[in-house]
């Protein structure tokens, strides 16, 4: 899990709440009006979608794994909302990121869904918005997630962030930066110290790298 910081909440998005005084999810639209009338104040999923998309550097809030900027990617409420109605916090800036489908568009049977799609309404105690979240869950070279506090390992299961699947997106995504022979099916041969530095001084810089929080988790190691 990578560690997000939450900007402001954008202009148009509180003017539209001013206006609108919403009370349920679905008065904010997917998308703005083709014709909209005069004098109303309108806002969008898909513009709120764009900002925290920006935010997050295109990636996942939970797993890392890229993500789109369209409806394939789910608004997400940290603090779940009940169906359609939530309490206060549901139109709070700060309770919304940007999910992944958590494998819900997958051709498997039984599907086997994690982050958003497997959180449902589960409360989390460790969240991306807790730096300690880059700590308290580390991965190794093989892509594996491990806890090392007792609502880390809350928070991966609510999230099923242990499941195969991911563990080998992962574990694709560490290899190129952690092994000279990365091409071999079972790499062995590890960079020299210099180059993981370097590698991991370009991911301090660039964070819109799949699986991001996973590949520096390892590297951090080698330093």
């Amino acid at each position: 899990m990578k560690f997000i910081v939450k900007g402001e909440s954008p202009n148009e998005f509180e003017a539209w709440k001013e206006y609108r005084k919403p009370t349920r999810w679905n008065h904010l639209h997917s998308n703005l009006p083709e014709y909209p009338e005069k004098d109303v104040v309108n806002y969008s999923r898909a513009q709120l979608r764009a900002v925290l998309h920006n935010e997050q550097n295109g990636l996942c809030c939970y797993c890392n794994a890229k993500i789109e900027d369209d409806h394939t990617s789910p608004i997400e409420h940290l603090e779940p909302r009940e169906g359609d109605t939530q309490s206060e916090r549901i139109f709070d800036y700060n309770n919304l990121l940007l999910s992944c489908n958590g494998g819900q568009k997958v051709n498997t049977n039984p599907k086997v869904l994690h982050c958003d799609a497997n959180k449902k309404t589960k409360s989390i105690a460790l969240t991306p918005l807790m730096p300690e979240c880059e700590t308290e869950i580390y991965f190794t070279e093989d892509g594996e997630i491990n806890a090392n506090t007792d609502r880390a390992t809350k928070t991966v299961n609510a999230l099923n962030l242990h499941h195969i699947s991911l563990d080998n997106k992962r574990r694709a995504a560490i290899i190129p930066y952690l092994y000279s022979d990365f091409e071999n099916d079972n790499p062995k041969e590890i960079l020299p110290t210099d180059e993981i530095r370097q590698s991991f001084t370009l991911l301090q810089q660039n964070h819109g790298i799949a699986y991001w929080s996973a590949i520096v988790s390892v590297l951090r190691r080698y330093l």
